[in-house]
């Protein structure tokens, strides 16, 4: 396993499609995934770190200005991790195996900036 380093990226936007768009076209990101929903989630990828383009107007990112949401490390052991970070002052969030999918967890740090944090990375 490398070494944790930051493997995703998540920005918040009024329109994803546009914003995705801008890091095609600007950057030569690649598109790894999207939702069927009208401005929906978008998850882009440079072949190294997956970008998230979620929307903020759903209930739960009400509010949410666009700009950075979250980011995430991908790590060996997500409890190791999450418990070392409560240690060094930072909140607990939650630890859980998303359909299968992925371990990940997150938590916030002594800040509140949320940091999610998986074993198996995120699609790029």
């Amino acid at each position: 396993m490398q070494p944790n380093r930051i493997k995703h990226i998540a920005l918040m936007a009024a329109d994803t499609n546009k914003v995705a768009t801008f890091y095609k076209s600007v950057f030569g990101m690649h598109e790894v995934a999207r939702s069927d929903r009208q401005n929906g989630p978008v998850y882009l990828s440079d072949g190294y770190i997956n970008l998230a383009v979620l929307p903020n107007d759903r209930p739960e990112s009400a509010g949410a200005a666009p700009g950075l949401h979250h980011f995430g490390f991908e790590v060996e052991d997500v409890s190791a991790a999450a418990s070392l970070a409560v240690t060094m002052g930072a909140a607990e969030g939650h630890t859980a195996v998303a359909a299968g999918r992925y371990s990940e967890g997150y938590v916030r740090d002594p800040e509140g900036q949320r940091l999610d944090i998986s074993s198996t990375g995120w699609a790029v």
